[in-house]
């Protein structure tokens, strides 16, 4: 070697690569000492045709072409690992760059630089190896799942933490042990199953020291190393699975009974409203069979109308949760039974609705009587107002009858028994002038009775006037002082409602003057086009009202229940607010319109 190749000798040495020079094809020109004592060769062999392919290994004679042809296509050479040979026929692993000789442009040889990393490499192996044996050791012993190694005798080599607490055995008990002792029965079943491949997933039963069965989830896996073959068990105990599986056969038992034996229809309808389940109640009130049901739509028992009033209800179901409403279903015999369906969303496991859930009251026989009670109410309504105005009439004849016939015929009397009067001696009068004074007093009692019966001012000058004429009367016979307020233009009312408004005020009056201890009374009587209403209030003691029906309430009596039934008539309604100390008001208002 020169001078420089000396130098570059020494650099190698100190770098620990060796180095050769060589021709296009890789032919070896020169090369260090290290180089011939890495692969085994000698300097007479470099005479022989020492090349750098017989350097690599034959698996990497490829790579090797494709690195100079891309150096010889201009792209810079890069530090690569290959496998090399040495002349024994072991294996290194060097790392390995050529780099291009040039002379002016030409590409005329190679420097090629190896540096073993073999002892490097394994260095790294073993790190790794031991590496993966601790966690491999840490996995065996900490897995949440239990492990046996078993020889092949079947006999335990290895258990680990796990299966050694969940069977109960100390941690050299086990050792050498068939595995029989702790699932027998279980290696016959096994070599059957191996025959056809590994074992996955397999329930049986392994047994603690003290005897508990205890299920379990195996899996088996066959394998071979250095010529023995292993057994490895791993399993999971699912006691708690299966617990928890006949806790749930158990529930859906319960659920299924109460179901079954719910005297309510209940029927569960996924999200096209079609029938999944129903129970046999609500299959019998539409007189149809349970299977028959399954999986029909909900149009066959409903028409069009209802389906789509139950399609808006159920998207309002599911924006607000359970709800109750009724609808119509029709029988397996097209008979429409009322129903009264309280629903909920059917969720799935994972929130997402996928139905609705309905308990199904029929509510036809309640719907019958209801309609009947409707019909007694409204002919109990018709035969009330009926008797009112039969009463009105009769009220009102008999009025006219004191007044015309009775009345006239007192006045008559009266008359005469004046002339008697002066005809006779005075001192003979004495006797006929206090019957003159007892028919003057009757006459004034007929005129009295016939204005309560009916006040005749009221169909000849209309309420008003009849409401004045009744206060001044009132006022005068008790002492309580009264004051009426007209507001808005008075509208024309009928004969029934002048009536009616005048029997309401007057059995207002009448409650104040016998009841309240009131000093004074304030009426208002307000008309628009749309309503009158009339308002009665006094200062009296008041008292605790009591409801009597439809939020109407009254003290105990018959006189402001007819008050109602009067209003109720012509289509008012009645309000009557009272407290203790506080005094009454009764406020009538009826439509006009």
């Amino acid at each position: 070697m020169t001078e420089v190749d000396a130098d570059i000798e020494k650099l190698a040495d100190i770098f620990k690569v060796s180095i050769c020079k060589t021709d296009l094809d890789l032919n070896i020109l020169e090369a260090d000492s290290r180089l011939y004592h890495n692969f085994g060769y000698d300097k007479e062999d470099l005479a022989s045709g020492l090349n750098v392919w017989r350097l690599v290994d034959n698996s990497q004679i490829d790579r090797l072409r494709s690195k100079v042809e891309e150096i010889q296509a201009g792209r810079k050479p890069e530090k690569e690992c290959f496998i090399a040979r040495r002349r024994d026929g072991s294996s290194l692993v060097c790392e390995f760059r050529l780099i291009p000789c040039h002379r002016g442009t030409k590409i005329i040889g190679f420097d090629a630089i190896f540096s073993d990393i073999t002892e490097q490499i394994n260095r790294q192996q073993l790190a790794l190896i031991k590496h993966g044996q601790e966690w491999f050791n840490f996995l065996y012993h900490n897995m949440p799942g239990g492990i046996f190694l078993l020889n092949e005798q079947w006999k335990i080599k290895d258990v680990n933490d796990f299966a050694r607490e969940i069977l109960g055995y100390p941690q050299k008990d086990l050792q050498e042990e068939s595995f029989e002792r702790v699932s027998p029965g279980f290696v016959t079943l096994a070599q059957q199953e191996l025959v056809k491949g590994q074992i996955n997933n397999m329930e049986h039963s392994f047994f603690g020291k003290t005897g508990r069965e205890i299920p379990v989830l195996t899996s088996l896996r066959e394998f071979v190393i250095a010529g023995e073959t292993l057994y490895l068990i791993s399993f999971q105990d699912i006691s708690s699975i299966i617990d928890l599986q006949k806790a749930m056969l158990t529930s859906e038992i319960k659920y299924r009974t109460l179901v079954e034996t719910a005297l309510e229809g209940i029927a569960i309808t996924d999200i096209s409203d079609n029938i999944t389940f129903c129970n046999s109640a609500f299959a019998r009130m539409l007189g149809y069979k349970q299977n028959y049901l399954a999986g029909a739509n909900l149009t066959l028992i409903m028409d069009e109308v209802e389906f789509h009033r139950y399609k808006r209800l159920t998207q309002e179901k599911f924006r607000g949760g359970s709800g109750r409403y009724e609808t119509i279903l029709i029988g397996k015999n097209g008979e429409c039974h009322h129903v009264m369906v309280a629903a909920a969303p059917f969720y799935a496991a994972g929130g997402e609705v996928i139905g609705t859930f309905g308990v199904v009251h029929d509510i036809s026989e309640m719907k019958e009587k209801e309609i009947l009670l409707k019909r007694q109410k409204a002919d109990l309504k018709r035969l009330s107002n009926r008797l009112l105005e039969i009463q009105e009439t009769e009220r009102k004849n008999l009025a006219r009858e004191l007044h015309d016939v009775i009345g006239q015929k007192l006045a008559l009397a009266k008359m005469r028994l004046s002339r008697i009067t002066l005809e006779m001696e005075a001192g003979d009068t004495g006797l006929l002038k206090e019957i003159s004074g007892l028919i003057s007093e009757l006459a004034d009692n007929v005129r009295h009775l016939s204005s309560e019966l009916r006040p005749r001012i009221l169909d000849d000058l209309g309420l008003i006037p009849t409401m004045e004429w009744y206060l001044d009367e009132f006022c005068r016979e008790c002492g309580i002082k009264c004051h009426l307020t007209v507001k808005g233009e008075p509208s024309p009312l009928t004969k029934m409602q002048d009536i009616n408004i005048f029997r309401l005020f007057q059995e207002a009056m009448l409650n104040i003057q016998k009841h309240s201890s009131a000093g004074q009374a304030e009426i208002i009587i307000e008309f628009s086009p749309e309503v009158l209403n009339l308002r009665i209030s006094d200062n009296g003691k008041g008292f605790v009202p009591e409801k009597i029906g439809n939020g109407f309430v009254s003290r105990p009596g018959l006189g402001l229940l007819n008050i109602r039934e009067r209003m109720d008539m012509i289509g008012g309604r009645t309000d009557i607010a009272s407290r203790p100390g506080e005094g009454t008001t009764v406020t009538a208002i009826l439509p006009l319109r």
